[in-house]
């Protein structure tokens, strides 16, 4: 029946729809991912534009109204300030102020200030509804409705903070003449003419623009609310009715949300909150100006999100209208690029399948017609290297079938001379060398027998038999005794060895090649050539191919003679040499091999072997482990490496237990109950490469007829081995040479040197990987310098700075012009090399310089951070070769390079020249040697009001005249003539206004090459400019100097009053001002108090107690109040200006903060007589003085706070010891509080002593009445009895603490500390001081350790006072008894017991009873005795 070949289906129709559908899907999702995230990033960016766009409109809303409320609020403020002016109203405050006015006096000035009052408001809508005035304690003292004089009403909170002020308040609910109404409060000072302010005046202002506002802002966002928040921390907005309205009370969690609202009005954003309903809305604060209050406007989130969810529909239909018009297109344009793809692959299956005819049709001229022309180039040369390859293995393979022939025949005799005459034969006619000789070793080991030649000259048939020395100085015998092969290329040559092995007398050229069984040499084969140099390196590799075989015949020969042949196991084993011989990869070797040992009774193990471990290839257990199969590819270290192996040869081990090189492999097996074991090494060109393990559970031992077939397997595999590679690396050799050519072509052509070099990467990615790293190393010799013009490292091109040629593996390889390659433990070859490595080095480098007529310019690097041993003796064979191409290239690209450059540079200085001369504001010329112009700058001809080319070749008399022209001429000729440079000659010109100008000229001659002055350059530059700026300087000098003498003494001086002095007065007469001053905050921050000043008008002012509100509209209030500098350059115009009439010259103001840190401490004041007096410089230079100042008044405090502490506690130290020396508690409760009144002049002091849980006042100092108003306090009432509760010391300042309330007027700093000695509490210890923070915590430390040292005290007072009684009552004791002792009858010794008893015990009355016992009439033991019956009673 005639076979059939099935029909293969095209490529086309295998894979043409998979390829199609899977591309139209991924491209799908590839544009699906865009669309995607478009439509994502719109619905986003929509919803913040929403927000953004709800964001603004509120802004500008609030803004707006904010601006509203503020214009109103200044419009009130001003009309206020009116009134001050109005003679009726001065008239009126001055009678209704004086402290002598009489009713009739205050009736006419309320008449007077309605007057001014009325006229204030005539207007068409009155500015206010009433005007208060209250004086300086906050009493009422005038209004515009006479019913608020008749109504008591407490004064409200935000009227009392505008009291002493020029601010104003909006407020709500102000009961009881505005309940539930908001309110414009508008407060100003009123002064008299030293300063002195008397009242406040207070205008009470009702206005619908509140209520308004709110309403608009709701129509704006019909969906929100407003809200104004005031200072009382009242939420008002608008009622269901219209109306104004607010909560009662807002509870903590309320005010919180409300707060954090607040606190972001800064940042100009709305805030997502949960407000007061617990809904989600979008919030926003607008503080209003100083009334203390701010709009808020909140806006539900549903406003956004409703917005949002109506465009969601239409987006989904967007995308997929977008998708399905994609999905066309893409489908289409897959069908147009797919099917040219299919066809060519089909060629490509055609090619694959044998077919070397044929060829791609090119019908495209894109990317696909370029990769079918370049598939047909491919196939060219595969076809041409095929062929070539072809040829070469061919006679490789003759040679190898003379070899395996050589091999076969040995396997047929039984004894090893005729085996060695038929070797030799067949070498001298197959391979036709001259001669050919066998030596094998004799029974001894010490000599080489001439067992076998064959020789075409009779000379070498007659050294048959012949003996030499393994030991003797020949090739034969050095080859035997050091198991390696060894050529001699021309005998006539040779020193080395000497010549007495037995050669022919025609020999030119000789090789030796030992024959090793088991790693023991038993013989050498010897070949002699009658021309020099006739063995190369592959024909060694032959030969020794040849002596393996010839060993594994030998060995074999050795196994028939031994007894204990195994023959059955023995014909697997050699039926599996034939196998394994002509086996054509390393896998199949393997896989021969494993599957022969599987018929065996022993364990048996393969195992590939590296230089410190070995890996599993194969397992086989006669008892079949079912994780056999997974154990494929686990390592076993090796202890002591392969080399000691190799040397070992076929080891045989009866116990497993023994340390050794292999003891994880023999622990293995013995973890299988073997009891025995074999190591047979495999060997290729002398290295073990490969170990067959065996393992037996039986108690019999392996010896060598047991083993000697495996030693033979085990030959036959490493010349089977040595074979495969050696063909192998033939093939690699070809295409190594062709990738070098194809490099080589590359680079060669590239002239720009970042396309070369990026070229010269691609290449070598494609030889040695795409994953190492790379760089280009260029060596500038007059910089020392190596650059680095390409780097890749990590998958990207670096961009590395130049380095000094220095310690490193690179610096290395240039300084020795010779090429490096490391392929382990590279810091330590480096640092044997005299190279240091910075950061982690490479796990294998190899770098060739890069050499030019004998120097090196350059290196070319590769290297693995993750693998050693990656390069190989190919990998530095190929870069050697190439780098003298590759440098010849870079420098061919660097001098085009330079040359482009220097020609863009001279095109660039021509330009550069042009450029210079049309924009330099310096005044340039050239000239030639007659004097005439060639080149001028636009800023000299535009100053002759001329253009440059209208000047060239003439002189400047062109321009200004001859006689004006003459003095220049003559010095530019002047300058040629000498022929010498004149570098910044300054001049000093008269222009016609009669002002002075400035300039610098240089003048340099223009040399020929010669070196004669063949024109000259002039440069002139105007430094008018920089010479008044230098006078400037000079006056800044000046100040700077004055600066620096003030803060000269506020280092050496604690005289702070001297130095202010200073300060004030140098301001004054250095810095040309007309009037200074410094103010120092007082203890409670409120007011700037006037401490130095100049003049007499300073001197009045101090006199008078000048002091200034912190935060009020004045220059210094506002900068104690902002902690920055306040300038007014024009006061007259500036309305929150308020004139000094001691001062009235001033025309501008500067007020500069005296601080520490955030701590503002005081201000330095200057007053200037002339408008726009301060500039920058000034305000900076006196910004460092005002720093010094700071820093002396800090020190001053500090000086004086560790004074008084000094004080203080010597102070505590005189009153404790005063009290320890009283003999009597209530003298030391007399000396502490004496003490305490003396320290603290004008202090009140006051000590209470417990009573159960009440205290009781028991000494005190310093009140009017003898003693304060409450002598008993209980625990937790009021101040003191809430320390006498908590145990623990209080200190309040008063004014600051504005809950806390003195118990009499005039008290605003107190102190309260308990006393007492450990756990035992005896009263509290009172301090109460007028004077405003007159307590600090130092104090409050101090008063609390004289509370404990008083508790110690009175602790010591006590137990005197018990020792006293004790010792008295032991007296009276001893006294009575002596007494009792003396009487002799019972009636004297009971009344003298009972007196004395009862005098002694202090009590009222004292009695002894005697009742006898009876004990038979218990009942009468409890009648009492009566009184001088059987006892004794006395009463006192």
């Amino acid at each position: 029946m005639e076979a059939r070949n099935p029909v293969r289906r095209p490529v086309f129709f295998q894979f043409r729809r998979s390829l199609a559908r899977k591309t139209v899907i991924q491209m799908l999702l590839l544009a699906l991912i865009p669309v995607a995230i478009v439509s994502t990033v719109t619905a986003l960016r929509l919803n913040t534009l929403l927000r953004d766009q709800l964001n603004t409109r509120i802004i500008n809303v609030t803004t707006s109204f904010s601006d509203q409320l503020q214009t109103l609020s200044q419009e009130r403020r001003e009309t206020l300030q009116t009134i001050k002016i109005h003679t009726n109203f001065t008239r009126g405050m001055d009678l209704l102020l004086s402290n002598t006015a009489t009713s009739s006096d205050k009736a006419n000035a309320t008449v007077y200030i309605n007057n001014a009052v009325e006229r204030l408001n005539s207007g068409d809508e009155p500015a206010f509804d009433n005007i208060a005035i209250y004086d300086s304690s906050g009493n009422l003292i005038y209004s515009s409705t006479p019913l608020w004089l008749s109504v008591t009403a407490t004064l409200q909170q935000d009227v009392q903070n505008l009291l002493g002020t020029n601010d104003s308040r909006l407020s709500f609910h102000l009961p009881p003449f505005y309940p539930k109404q908001m309110v414009l409060l508008t407060a100003s000072t009123y002064i008299k003419n030293d300063l002195t302010q008397l009242a406040t005046i207070v205008g009470y202002s009702k206005s619908d623009l509140p209520n308004t506002l709110i309403s608009t802002a709701q129509l704006y966002f019909p969906t929100a609310n407003a809200y104004f928040f005031t200072g009382d921390k009242d939420l008002v907005g608008l009622g269901i009715s219209g109306n104004l309205v607010a909560p009662d009370r807002l509870d903590d969690s309320q005010l919180q949300i409300i707060d954090t609202v607040t606190s972001q009005s800064g940042t100009g954003k709305i805030v997502p909150v949960s407000w007061l309903d617990k809904q989600n809305v979008f919030a926003f604060s607008q503080p209003i100006g100083n009334l203390g209050t701010s709009f808020m406007v909140i806006v539900p989130q549903t406003y956004v999100t409703s917005q949002l969810e109506g465009i969601g529909p239409v987006n989904i239909a967007l995308v997929g209208i977008a998708m399905l018009i994609i999905g066309i297109i893409i489908y289409f344009g897959t069908r147009q690029t797919v099917r040219p793809l299919v066809d060519l692959a089909n060629v490509a299956q055609s090619f694959a399948d044998g077919d070397w005819s044929q060829r791609a049709t090119i019908t495209r001229v894109d990317e696909i017609g370029q990769l079918a022309s370049a598939f047909n180039q491919m196939v060219n040369q595969l076809s041409t290297l095929y062929r070539s390859l072809e040829a070469k293995v061919e006679e490789r393979t003759e040679q190898l079938r003379v070899a395996s022939e050589i091999a076969q025949s040995a396997s047929q005799y039984t004894n090893t001379s005729e085996m060695a005459e038929n070797a030799v034969q067949l070498l001298t006619e197959r391979f036709e060398y001259p001669f050919a000789a066998i030596y094998l070793t004799d029974e001894t080991g010490n000599y080489l027998l001439l067992r076998a030649v064959s020789s075409k000259n009779p000379v070498g048939q007659e050294l048959k038999g012949s003996r030499i020395p393994i030991n003797s100085p020949t090739l034969v015998g050095w080859v035997a005794s050091h198991n390696q092969s060894q050529v001699a290329l021309d005998i006539s040559s040779t020193e080395a060895l000497e010549q007495g092995n037995l050669i022919v007398p025609e020999t030119r050229s000789e090789v030796a090649v030992p024959i090793t069984v088991s790693g023991q040499v038993i013989g050498v084969l010897d070949i002699q050539m009658d021309r020099p140099n006739a063995f190369d390196p592959e024909t060694v590799a032959t030969l020794q191919s040849l002596s393996n075989q010839l060993a594994t015949g030998l060995r074999n020969i050795l196994l028939v003679m031994s007894a204990q042949i195994n023959y059955e196991e023995t014909s697997l084993l050699y039926r599996a040499s034939r196998q394994i011989s002509t086996a054509t990869s390393e896998n199949q070797v393997i896989d021969i091999l494993s599957e022969t040992l599987t018929h065996t009774n022993h364990v048996c193990m393969v195992l590939d072997v590296s230089e410190d471990h070995m890996v599993l290839e194969s397992i086989f257990d006669p008892r079949g482990g079912k994780g056999d199969a997974a154990l494929k590819g686990i390592t076993l270290p090796i202890r002591q490496g392969t080399d000691n192996a190799a040397m070992s040869g076929t080891t045989m081990v009866d116990d497993l237990t023994n340390p050794s090189i292999f003891e994880n492999l023999l622990s293995f097996l013995s973890r299988r109950e073997c009891q025995h074991a074999a190591i047979i090494p495999v060997f290729e060109k002398g290295v073990v490469s490969k170990i067959i393990a065996l393992g037996t559970r039986e108690s019999k031992p392996y010896n060598q007829g047991i083993i000697q077939p495996y030693n033979s397997i085990a030959e036959i595999v490493g010349s089977t081995l040595e074979r495969i590679h050696l063909l192998t690396n033939l093939q690699e050799h070809v295409t190594e040479l062709e990738i070098l050519t194809n490099l080589s072509k590359a680079i060669s052509s590239e002239t720009d040197l970042h396309q070369l070099l990026d070229r010269l990467h691609s290449q070598i990615q494609s030889v040695m990987g795409s994953d190492l790293g790379f760089f280009v190393a260029l060596y500038n010799s007059r910089t020392n310098l190596v650059e680095f013009p390409y780097t890749y490292e990590n998958g990207e091109v670096l961009d590395l700075g130049p380095l000094a040629l220095g310690e490193g593996l690179t610096s290395y390889i240039i300084r020795n012009k010779k090429p490096l390659m490391i392929v382990r433990n590279t810091r330590q070859v480096a640092a044997q090399l005299g190279s240091v490595i910075h950061g982690t080095p490479a796990k294998s480098w190899l770098g060739v310089p890069l050499m030019i007529g004998g120097e090196a310019v350059g290196a070319l690097v590769v290297q693995d951070g993750e693998r050693e041993e990656r390069f190989t003796e190919n990998d530095l064979k190929l870069l050697t070769v190439l780098g003298p191409q590759i440098a010849t290239s870079i420098r061919n690209a660097q001098l085009l390079t330079e040359m482009a450059h220097t020609l863009r540079s001279y095109d660039q200085e021509r330009y550069m020249l042009n450029i210079l001369l049309e924009h330099i504001p310096q005044e340039v010329y050239f000239k030639d040697k007659d004097g005439n112009f060639i080149r001028i700058s636009d800023s000299y001809a535009t100053k002759f009001g001329q253009k440059p080319k209208e000047i060239v070749g003439k002189t400047e008399v062109f321009l200004v005249g001859e006689e004006a022209a003459r003095p220049n001429i003559e010095e530019d000729l002047a300058v040629m003539e000498e022929n010498l440079p004149r570098i910044g000659v300054q001049k000093e010109y008269h222009i016609p206004d009669g002002d002075l100008t400035w300039t610098v000229e240089t003048k340099i001659p223009l040399r020929d090459p010669r070196g004669d002055a063949a024109g000259i350059l002039a440069i002139i530059e105007d430094i008018t400019e920089f010479r008044k700026a230098e006078q400037i300087a000079t006056r800044r000098t000046d100040q700077m100097r004055t600066v620096s003498e003030i803060a000269r003494d506020a280092t050496s001086t604690l005289d702070l009053d001297d130095l202010l002095t200073k300060a004030v007065n140098y301001v004054r007469d250095r810095f040309g001002f007309y009037h200074a001053s410094v103010f120092l905050l007082d203890p409670s921050g409120e007011y700037a108090i006037l401490r130095q000043s100049t003049g007499e008008a300073g001197a009045k002012m101090m006199q008078a107690g000048h002091r200034l509100i912190v935060g009020s509209l004045s220059i210094v209030g506002q900068a104690t109040g902002k902690n920055q500098p306040v300038v007014s350059n024009d006061v007259l115009n500036d309305p929150s200006y308020y004139p000094n009439p001691l001062l009235p010259g001033t025309r501008a103001e500067l007020a500069i903060p005296l601080r520490s840190g955030n701590m503002v401490l005081g201000a330095l004041d200057v007053q200037a007589p002339t408008k726009h007096a301060f500039q920058p410089e000034d305000i900076n230079i006196l910004q460092i003085l005002a720093d010094q100042l700071a820093g002396a008044v800090i020190n001053s405090n500090l000086y004086g706070k560790a004074q008084e502490s000094l004080t203080k506690h010597r102070l505590l130290h005189q009153i404790t010891a005063a009290a320890t020396a009283s003999q009597s508690l209530d003298e030391a409760l007399t000396a502490v509080v004496s003490g305490l009144r003396t320290a603290l002049t004008g202090d009140r002091v006051a000590v209470y002593f417990t009573s159960g849980q009440t205290l009781l006042l028991r000494a005190s100092a310093g009140y009017e009445s003898t003693t304060p108003d409450q002598e008993t306090i209980p625990f937790g009432e009021g101040w003191v009895g809430k320390v006498a509760h908590t145990r623990a010391p209080i200190l309040e300042n008063l004014e600051q603490d504005r809950h806390s309330r003195s118990d009499e007027e005039g008290i605003h700093s107190r102190i309260a500390v308990p006393i007492q000695y450990t756990d035992e509490f005896y009263g509290v210890l009172c301090l109460e001081s007028p004077r405003f923070s007159a307590y600090d915590e130092n104090d409050r430390e101090l008063i609390a350790t004289l509370g404990n040292n008083l508790g110690v005290v009175i602790e010591n007072v006590q137990l005197v006072n018990r020792i006293r009684l004790q010792v008295e009552r032991q007296r009276r004791l001893f006294e009575i008894t002596n007494r009792i002792r003396r009487s002799t009858d019972l009636e004297t010794i009971l009344e003298t017991s009972v007196k004395e008893i009862g005098q002694a015990l202090h009590a009222t009355r004292a009695r002894i009873q005697i009742s006898p016992a009876k004990p038979e009439t218990p009942s009468e033991d409890a009648i009492p005795a009566s009184p001088g019956e059987n006892g004794k009673e006395v009463v006192e």
